[in-house]
C-alpha cells in the first residue's frame, strides 16, 4: 500500500544537502571539463578537429542534464549516475593524447564507460537497480571488467588498436601501467578475444531485458523504455561490428565511423533518457487534462472508474473507497464490500485520503514510476466521488423536503376545506336560522309594537351583513367553486369581485391535483390583489392560465406604471407567492419596466 501523506521535514533541511551536492558536482564537472579540454587542445590537429567538438557536445549534454536534475531535486540518484558517467566519459577522451600516461588513463576509462552505461540504462529512470535481473547484469558487467579488462592494464605492453578518440594504429603510445617488459601470450590469445565476445553479449542481454520491460509496461513506460532498448541493441551491434572489423582489418575506414558512434553513445543515452522523461511529463500533463475534464464530469462511481482508467490507459484499474466514519469498511465502485484488505492482486495499491474520505486505487505497477501522477489523478477521482456522494445526499434531502412540502400543502388544503365546511355548515347555518327567527319575531311584534319590530328587523340586517362576511371569509379560505368546477370558473369568480376590471383566459384546462389547483388559484388571487394595491394608473388586469408540456403555467398582467426590478424589493405579497410556489416545486417570475406595466407569472411541474 502506498500512502500519500507528504513529508513534514522542513524545506531548509532538505534544501541544504541538495545545494551542497550540486555545488560539489558543479565544481568537479567544471574542473574535469577544463582539464580534458586543455589536453585535447594539445593533441594532433587531425584528431583535435573532431575530438574537441565531440567532447564539447557530450560534456554539455551529460553534465548539463545531470546537473540540471540535481539542482531541481529530480531523481537525484539518477542525476548523480549521469554525472559519474560523464566523468568517466571525459576521462576516456584522454585517449586522444600522445602522452603515454594520459593515453593509458583514457583507454582504461573507456572500459568503465561501458559499465556506467550499463548502470544508466538499467537504473533508468529512478537511478536504482530495483529488479534482480538488473543487479545480476550489472554484477556481470563489473565481473567482466574485473576479470577480462583490468588485468590487461597491467600485463599488456600495448592496448589493442585502433582505439576510440585516437587515429593511431601502429604508432600508439605504450601502456604506462604495464608491469614487466613483455605481454603474456594468454592476453592476446584468450582475454582479449573472450572479452570482445562477452561485451556485445552483455549488451544484447541487457537489450533483451529492456525490450521485455518496455513490452510488458503500460503505455507510459513503454514509450520511455523503447528508445533505451533500441540504444542497447544498437550499442551491442556497434561493439560486435567494431571488434570484428578491428580484428580483420585494423586500417579499415569503417572503424573510424564506428569508433565515433561508440564515443557518442553515452550522450545519446542521456538524450534518450531526457526525451523519455519529457514524454512522461507531457503524458502526465495530457493525462491530468483528461482526468480534469472526464473524471470531474462523471456522475457515478462506475463512470469515475472508467474515466480514470481511460485517462491513465489502464483498463484493469479499480477504485475502492470507504465511507466517512467507518475506517474498516471498503467497497468497490459498484458498492460491493471488499472483505480482504489489501485485496490479493498483482496490481499496486495507492491510497489517497482527504479528511474522513479515503479511496484506494488498484493500478498497473508501471504507473508507480510516476507517483505524483497517480496521486494527482486519484485526488481528482476522490473529489469526484465526494461530489457524487454529496449530490446524492443533497438530492435525497431535496426529495424529502419536496415530500414534506407536499404533505404540508395537502394538510393545509385539507384544513382549509374543513374550516370552510365548518363555517358553512356551522356558523353560517346558525346565523341563517337566527335570521329567520328574528324575521318571524319581527312579524309577530308588528301589530303590538311597531317600533320594536323595526329594531328587530334592523338587527336582522346586521345578521345578513354578518352572513355575507362569513360567506366571503369561507370562500377566501377555500372556495367551494374551485373544488366543484376547477380553476377556470373559480378564477372568473375572483375576477368578478376584483377591484380592477379583470379578464380571465383559462380555456382547455383539465382537472389537476388539489394542491396544484389551490396554488395557482391563490397565486393569481395574490397577484390580482398586488396589482390593485401597487399598479398605479392601471385600467385592467388579464389572467392567463395554460398547460405547457408537463407544466401548468400562469401570468397575471396589468397595464399600470410598472417599476424597476433592480431597485425594488419584494413585498409581503410577492414573498408569500414565491413561498407558495416553491412549496410545490414551482417557480415565480416577475417582469416589469417603468411605463410598461407588470407581469407576475409562475410554473408548477405536473407529475
Amino acid at each position: 500500500m502506498t500512502g500519500v501523506a507528504e513529508s513534514t521535514t522542513p524545506r531548509l533541511t532538505r534544501r541544504v544537502p541538495i545545494v551542497t551536492g550540486f555545488a560539489i558536482a558543479l565544481s568537479v564537472s567544471v574542473v574535469t571539463i577544463s582539464a580534458v579540454a586543455a589536453v585535447l587542445l594539445g593533441v594532433r590537429a587531425d584528431t583535435r578537429e573532431i575530438a574537441l567538438p565531440v567532447f564539447g557536445f557530450g560534456a554539455v549534454v551529460t553534465f548539463g542534464v545531470g546537473l540540471s536534475d540535481l539542482a531541481r531535486g529530480r531523481e537525484p540518484r539518477f542525476a548523480r549516475a549521469l554525472i559519474a558517467a560523464g566523468l568517466l566519459w571525459s576521462l576516456s577522451a584522454l585517449a586522444a593524447s600522445d602522452q603515454p600516461t594520459l593515453y593509458s588513463l583514457g583507454r582504461v576509462g573507456q572500459w568503465f564507460v561501458d559499465l556506467a552505461i550499463i548502470y544508466v540504462l538499467l537504473s533508468y529512470p529512478s537511478g536504482r537497480l530495483t529488479e534482480r535481473i538488473d543487479r545480476a547484469l550489472f554484477a556481470g558487467g563489473a565481473l567482466l571488467l574485473g576479470l577480462l579488462y583490468a588485468p590487461t592494464a597491467l600485463l599488456g605492453q600495448q592496448f589493442p588498436s585502433p582505439a576510440v578518440w585516437s587515429k593511431c594504429i601502429s604508432n600508439c603510445p605504450p601502456n604506462a601501467f604495464a608491469v614487466g617488459h613483455s605481454t603474456p601470450a594468454f592476453v592476446p590469445d584468450l582475454l582479449i578475444p573472450l572479452r570482445e565476445v562477452l561485451t556485445p553479449a552483455m549488451f544484447i542481454a541487457m537489450a533483451v531485458v529492456l525490450t521485455h520491460r518496455a513490452w510488458r509496461s503500460g503505455p507510459l513506460l513503454r514509450r520511455m523504455y523503447a528508445p533505451i532498448a533500441v540504444i542497447a541493441i544498437t550499442r551491442a551491434l556497434v561493439l560486435a561490428t567494431y571488434f570484428g572489423v578491428r580484428r580483420a582489418n585494423p586500417a579499415s575506414e569503417i572503424l573510424d565511423v564506428l569508433s565515433w558512434l561508440y564515443v557518442v553513445s553515452l550522450p545519446v543515452v542521456v538524450l534518450a533518457c531526457s526525451a523519455g522523461r519529457l514524454y512522461r511529463r507531457l503524458f502526465a500533463a495530457g493525462t491530468l487534462d483528461r482526468v480534469a475534464r472526464d473524471v470531474s464530469s462523471s456522475t457515478t462511481p462506475v463512470h469515475v472508474r472508467r474515466a480514470l482508467a481511460d485517462a491513465l490507459r489502464d483498463p484493469s484499474l479499480r477504485i475502492l473507497h470507504s465511507f466517512p466514519g467507518d475506517s474498516g469498511a471498503w467497497v468497490d465502485e459498484s458498492g460491493s464490500p471488499v472483505t480482504v484488505w489489501p485485496p490479493a492482486t498483482e496490481q499496486q495499491m495507492t491510497e489517497i485520503a482527504s479528511g474522513s474520505w479515503r479511496i484506494a486505487i488498484a493500478h498497473d505497477p508501471a504507473l508507480s514510476e510516476d507517483r505524483a501522477l497517480i496521486r494527482t489523478a486519484g485526488s481528482y477521482a476522490l473529489a469526484a466521488l465526494e461530489n457524487n456522494r454529496l449530490n446524492v445526499e443533497l438530492s435525497a434531502s431535496l426529495r424529502d423536503l419536496a415530500e414534506s412540502r407536499s404533505l404540508r400543502i395537502a394538510a393545509e388544503e385539507s384544513e382549509r376545506r374543513k374550516i370552510e365546511r365548518d363555517l358553512h355548515d356551522g356558523a353560517q347555518q346558525r346565523l341563517v336560522t337566527m335570521r329567520v327567527k328574528i324575521g318571524l319575531a319581527a312579524d309577530q311584534l308588528e301589530g303590538h309594537d311597531p317600533h320594536g319590530a323595526d329594531v328587530i328587523r334592523a338587527l336582522g340586517e346586521d345578521i345578513d351583513a354578518t352572513i355575507d362576511e362569513v360567506r366571503a371569509f369561507a370562500r377566501g379560505i377555500y372556495p367551494p367553486l374551485l373544488s366543484q368546477t376547477g380553476l377556470r370558473e373559480a378564477l372568473r369568480a375572483v375576477a368578478r369581485g376584483a377591484a380592477l376590471p379583470t379578464t380571465v383566459h383559462a380555456d382547455r384546462l383539465s382537472r389537476y391535483p388539489a394542491e396544484i389547483e389551490a396554488t395557482v388559484y391563490f397565486s393569481c388571487s395574490e397577484a390580482l390583489q398586488n396589482a390593485a394595491k401597487h399598479a398605479r394608473g392601471a385600467t385592467g388586469v388579464t389572467i392567463w392560465v395554460w398547460r405547457e408540456k408537463r407544466q401548468l403555467r400562469f401570468q397575471v398582467r396589468d397595464d399600470g406604471a410598472g417599476f424597476d426590478l433592480q431597485s425594488t424589493r419584494y413585498g409581503t405579497g410577492l414573498s408569500n407567492l414565491h413561498s407558495r410556489l416553491a412549496a410545490v416545486g414551482g417557480a415565480m417570475t416577475v417582469d416589469s419596466r417603468p411605463g410598461e406595466g407588470s407581469v407576475i407569472g409562475g410554473s408548477i411541474p405536473l407529475r
